[in-house]
């Protein structure tokens, strides 16, 4: 858990130090799985989240907080480029917690960029439905090492909202 308090406080690269220690105690810890890949992608490390993430999935199917892994995993298969598994990973995350505003703007974004203009579409409608005050503040203060992480989500859902925009106008 000291790890957990390292990613709260914006210290993933301290996280990771306490979660490696944690898993050297008990390799089965769900939980410790899901806060290194989300330390991983906070750091820009996608690629190495992943695995960690699915780690979660494989020893806690029906854990309380699987929502926020396969939201976390969602993000990082968005990172790499692999936008249909990114999609697939949030609407799996919103089947649990369908209020989860970050797994919903993931989905919206990698839906666009993975060519499926239709469902990108019903999700963006889903999504001011469900968050109507939202503003694109909330999804700026991730706490992402790297700014440009930040940017690579909210330019996809926005990419979605333009996209929308032009085919209402039409």
């Amino acid at each position: 858990y000291l790890g957990i308090a390292d990613i709260m406080r914006g210290r993933p690269a301290a996280a990771l130090k306490h979660l490696d220690a944690a898993l050297a105690i008990n390799p089965s810890f769900s939980f410790a799985h899901s806060a290194k890949g989300s330390a991983h992608n906070l750091l820009g490390e996608a690629a190495k989240a992943i695995p960690s993430h699915l780690q979660d999935e494989k020893l806690s199917p029906f854990g309380l907080y699987r929502f926020h892994n396969l939201g976390e995993l969602a993000a990082a298969y968005a990172f790499v480029g692999d936008f249909d598994a990114s999609a697939e990973a949030a609407k799996a995350s919103l089947e649990l917690s369908p209020s989860y505003w970050y797994a919903r703007l993931i989905r919206v974004g990698s839906l666009v960029r993975a060519g499926r203009h239709a469902e990108a579409a019903a999700e963006l409608t889903a999504f001011h439905l469900r968050h109507p005050g939202f503003r694109m503040r909330r999804a700026e203060l991730v706490p992402y090492a790297d700014p440009k992480l930040n940017r690579v989500l909210i330019d996809s859902f926005q990419a979605a909202e333009q996209r929308s925009a032009v085919a209402a106008q039409s």
